[in-house]
């Protein structure tokens, strides 16, 4: 089959659609097997990055398949595998956005800094994210001084500044105005 890339790029898209499948269907030992399977068969596929980061948000985002262990799984392995695909960015994102979801607050911000440490810091969605995490946290300080909650506050205020200083800097200089912002 490698004489025919288009060949292998159908075969995995076939493979992951059938696990996602097995997923909404509900068939948690099929999906397994699929999975197995996937990383097994299409581990050296130029795509295979991209397939586990897909089934990660299809845990992630779709309605009635939501499992955020899984979702955490999957983005971890992408993230971890194959550290210099875009993907492995893009999982390592979506980890410090669910961390900061789920209140995680240790997790999420050891993954900024693993983003920041990462051959991606010069990413052009990088410096965007960072900052809109950032701005969650400046959101959640916000809220709890209004609930009176001072001490809580001033906690995120700092997670947020820890972000923005992030942003600020350990990134290049951004073509976009997030740099700025986070000034």
């Amino acid at each position: 089959m490698s004489d025919y890339p288009a060949t292998n790029y159908y075969a995995l898209l076939a493979q992951k659609n059938l696990i996602i499948f097995d997923i909404n269907a509900g068939s948690n030992i099929a999906a397994e097997a699929g999975i197995d399977k996937l990383l097994t068969d299409f581990s050296s596929n130029e795509y295979i990055a991209w397939a586990v980061y897909d089934i990660a948000n299809y845990y992630r985002y779709h309605p009635g398949s939501q499992n955020n262990d899984k979702a955490k799984q999957f983005y971890r392995y992408a993230a971890q595998a194959w550290p210099s695909d875009e993907y492995s960015m893009r999982s390592q994102i979506e980890l410090a956005k669910l961390n900061l979801e789920l209140g995680d607050d240790p997790n999420c911000l050891a993954w900024i800094d693993s983003l920041v440490a990462s051959d991606f810091n010069d990413h052009p969605d990088l410096p965007k994210t960072m900052f809109i995490i950032g701005e969650e946290y400046y959101n959640r300080a916000f809220a709890k001084k209004k609930q009176g909650l001072e001490d809580e506050a001033k906690d995120y205020f700092t997670k947020a500044i820890a972000v923005w200083e992030r942003v600020i800097r350990g990134l290049p200089p951004s073509a976009t105005l997030y740099t700025a912002h986070a000034y």
